[in-house]
C-alpha cells in the first residue's frame, strides 16, 4: 500500500479567527509525517514527525492543560508503542497511531481522558486499520470527531461538531477541510 498519513487538530467550536492557523496547522503536520515516510521512516516516525509539528503549533493546544499526571501517564503511554498526538500513519503494511492533548479546560481533579488509556481514543491494529477520536459528548454538549485508516488505505473523517480541522496526503495530493462536508485538495509539494 502506498503511504498515507492523516491528522486532525480536534473537534470543537472553533471561531472563524482561527479557522486558517488550523488548517494551516494540519497542512505542515501532515506534511512533516509524510516527508518522514518517504525519505526511510515507518509509521511509527511519520506520527511522531506529525506529533511533534502540531505540539510546537500555536493553533493547538496539545500540551497547553496538561498537568505533571497527565503528563506522567501520557509517558507511561509512549512505552506501550502507540503514542502521542492524533495522527494515523502507515508503511508497508504497518498502521501507527498517536494522540496527544492538551485536555479540556475546566476539567474536574484527578479527571484522565481517553488519550493515556490504551484503545479509548486512540486504536492501531495492522489487521483492520488505525482509529483516533476527539471530543466530548455530553447531554449539553456534542463536540465528537474521528479520523480513521483502514489496512486497505481507506480514509475517514467524521465529526459532529461545528468544525474539526483534519488533513491527510496520498500521493500527489494533499486533502484537508474543516467545515462539514468540506474537501480542500492541492498538489503535495513534499513528495
Amino acid at each position: 500500500m502506498e503511504p498515507i498519513i492523516i491528522v486532525h487538530g480536534g473537534a470543537g467550536d472553533i471561531p472563524q479567527s482561527r479557522v486558517q492557523g488550523k488548517l494551516d496547522g494540519v497542512r505542515v503536520a501532515v506534511r512533516d509525517g509524510y516527508h518522514r515516510l518517504r525519505n526511510g521512516g515507518n509509521a511509527l516516525d511519520a506520527v511522531e514527525a506529525a506529533v511533534v509539528s502540531m505540539e510546537l503549533d500555536e493553533n493547538f493546544n496539545a500540551d497547553s492543560l496538561i498537568s505533571p499526571h497527565a503528563k506522567m501517564a501520557l509517558e507511561q503511554f509512549l512505552k506501550h508503542g502507540e503514542f502521542g498526538r492524533t495522527e494515523i500513519g502507515t508503511s508497508d503494511g504497518h498502521i501507527a497511531v498517536a494522540t496527544s492533548t492538551g485536555g479540556m479546560s475546566g476539567k474536574a481533579v484527578g479527571r484522565i481522558g481517553d488519550t493515556p488509556q490504551i484503545g479509548s481514543g486512540t486504536y492501531a491494529d495492522d489487521n483492520i486499520g488505525g482509529v483516533s477520536t476527539t471530543g466530548m459528548t455530553t447531554r449539553l454538549n456534542n463536540t465528537a470527531g474521528a479520523i480513521t485508516l483502514s489496512k486497505t488505505g481507506q480514509v475517514g473523517v467524521h465529526f459532529s461538531s461545528k468544525r474539526m480541522a483534519w488533513a491527510y496526503v496520498r500521493a500527489d495530493k494533499l486533502y484537508y477541510g474543516i467545515e462539514q462536508g468540506e474537501v480542500l485538495e492541492e498538489e503535495n509539494k513534499l513528495k
